[in-house]
């Protein structure tokens, strides 16, 4: 069909003699995969008897592509250009490798994935896109810090001390701002964690990171999404704990009501992402 489809174009065939052996005597340097099933070592074998000064290295635990990425073959390869007739060191090649991954041994991201599969590692910035929303929250969450601390400041400077109703929900109005400034930090501890492994795998192990997985000894840092999801449940608590019991100002429980429909939107976007359920 191919060949069907050039004529009709009118496209030339090649001459046949551009399918026989190279033949040369310019210093070479051949690499072989014995795990290679697209061009196996046998492939190469055929090319040495017409390339005199060739060498041809087999790696016993090599794949396709075996320049890429890989120490030994590029230290192999910048020894050649240094003086391509000399004897090359190969000891390394027969090195074995690490070991082989298993799926116990690597943790999925959904998301990252599906960027990675969509845009090839250009979707690390769709990932990041992702990421942004639930950063931008924990950048809203963290306005307590001003928020109380100028409202405490001035209720201190003024000598003035508000008292809503007495009972649970003024244990409740207490805690509201640590809650809301446990669950920022958490939301951000996790984002900038979770950046920090995916930079990392990018720099160790860019494969594994193009099958948009990261090592299992990150599991842990998935914890964090649902400790930030309990913070943000006891901050619905405190919200109705605020309104029932009249405690802070009416400014006050509005306030913090944006806070907490800010956290449970991290909640559904950390949901949406595919991290809550990875530990």
């Amino acid at each position: 069909m191919e060949l069907d489809i050039c004529r009709a174009w009118g496209v030339e065939l090649l001459p046949r003699t551009d399918l026989d052996p190279v033949v040369s005597d310019i210093p070479t340097l051949l690499f072989s995969g014995d795990y290679d099933p697209i061009t196996p070592p046998q492939y190469a074998e055929k090319l040495l008897p017409t390339l005199s000064n060739a060498q041809h290295v087999i790696f016993p635990s090599g794949e396709h592509g075996q320049a890429v990425l890989n120490p030994c073959s590029n230290g192999i390869i910048s020894r050649f250009l240094d003086n391509p007739t000399g004897e090359l060191d190969v000891s390394c090649a027969a090195t074995p490798p690490a070991g082989f991954l298993t799926p116990a041994d690597v943790i999925a991201l959904p998301q990252l994935r599906q960027a990675l599969a969509a845009r090839g590692l250009a979707g690390l910035l769709m990932f990041a896109g992702e990421i942004a929303p639930s950063l931008l929250v924990g950048l809203f969450l963290l306005s307590v810090i001003p928020i109380y601390g100028i409202g405490w400041l001035i209720g201190r400077l003024l000598h003035h001390h508000r008292e809503g109703a007495p009972g649970w929900t003024r244990v409740w109005a207490r805690s509201a701002p640590w809650l809301a400034l446990a669950a920022a930090l958490v939301l951000l501890a996790f984002i900038g964690l979770l950046v920090f492994t995916v930079g990392f795998t990018l720099m160790d192990n860019q494969n594994l990171l193009l099958l948009g997985a990261i090592p299992s000894s990150w599991r842990g840092i998935f914890l964090l999404p649902w400790l930030f999801a309990l913070l943000v449940v006891l901050m619905v608590v405190t919200t109705a704990a605020l309104w029932s019991g009249r405690q802070r100002s009416i400014v006050g429980r509005l306030y913090y009501t944006l806070l907490t429909f800010a956290g449970l939107s991290a909640v559904v976007g950390l949901w949406n992402l595919g991290v809550m359920g990875l530990q």
